[in-house]
């Protein structure tokens, strides 16, 4: 001590815990005395923290969730973060539990959420490094047309024509049992009649939609008029009538 009754040490700051310093004696330029003095310092531990969770997901699918959690010190924490390098942001648990941040998947895009730093109920904070990144895809807009959308068994083969949006690959069901894998529309012939749901089926990474078109496939209409006939009553070509394959139904008027 030079002359204003006081002095400095350097005191411990790790690791954490009680420290107790004594003073034992103390000596002047003439003498010298035993003492008997203490003073006791506590250094805190710092907060630790981690950061993980994130991952793939649609637009608009169900959100993940950014995990925060605390560690050796006292809660509750508050973590601070960035996303994509920009302005911090920060969250507080309640307790010494994981914190899931909710994220939003309402726009395609990368977002990588990097933790800074970690304080706890101290008021004790320390740089953290940690960080989880979550990639929301754009979700695929299946769309095709078909043509013709009617037609006949004689004529059975259809024609696709593909317009999917953020679509990387597709499953074709074609309603009667075949199924392609083909990037490239593929024509499709049916071998019977009837009334076929074609299914386009795109996929995105992990995201898929579907849609749906409808072929008939009918009997061709075949008809013969006659234009003659003899009603004798002898069985042969009495009745006037139309015929031929596939007619349900026919109105006919006869004039004079």
């Amino acid at each position: 001590i030079n002359g204003n009754n006081k002095a400095a040490i350097a005191a411990v700051n790790s690791p954490a815990g009680t420290y107790i310093y004594n003073i034992t004696n103390v000596q002047d330029a003439n003498c010298s005395k035993v003492v008997n003095s203490s003073a006791t310092q506590t250094v805190l531990p710092l907060p630790q923290a981690g950061i993980s969770g994130g991952g793939q997901v649609c637009r608009n699918g169900i959100a993940p969730a950014i995990i925060f959690i605390g560690g050796n010190s006292v809660p509750p924490y508050t973590f601070y973060f960035t996303v994509n390098s920009g302005n911090s942001s920060n969250v507080t648990t309640k307790g010494n539990d994981t914190l899931p941040l909710i994220f939003q998947a309402d726009k395609a895009k990368s977002y990588l959420y990097t933790l800074t730093s970690v304080s706890d109920a101290n008021g004790c904070k320390q740089n953290q490094t940690g960080s989880a990144q979550v990639e929301v895809i754009e979700n695929p807009q299946p769309v095709f047309t078909v043509s013709p959308e009617v037609t006949t068994v004689l004529e059975s083969t259809i024609e696709l024509q593909d317009a999917s949006v953020s679509t990387e690959s597709r499953m074709w069901d074609f309603g009667d049992g075949s199924i392609s894998f083909s990037q490239v529309p593929e024509n499709h012939t049916y071998a019977d009649t009837g009334v076929y749901r074609i299914k386009l089926v795109a996929i995105n990474k992990i995201c898929k939609d579907s849609t749906y078109q409808t072929v008939h496939i009918t009997l061709p209409l075949m008809m013969y008029i006659p234009n003659t006939f003899s009603p004798n009553g002898d069985g042969v070509n009495d009745t006037f009538l139309p015929q031929g394959d596939g007619i349900l139904k026919f109105d006919m008027t006869i004039y004079d």
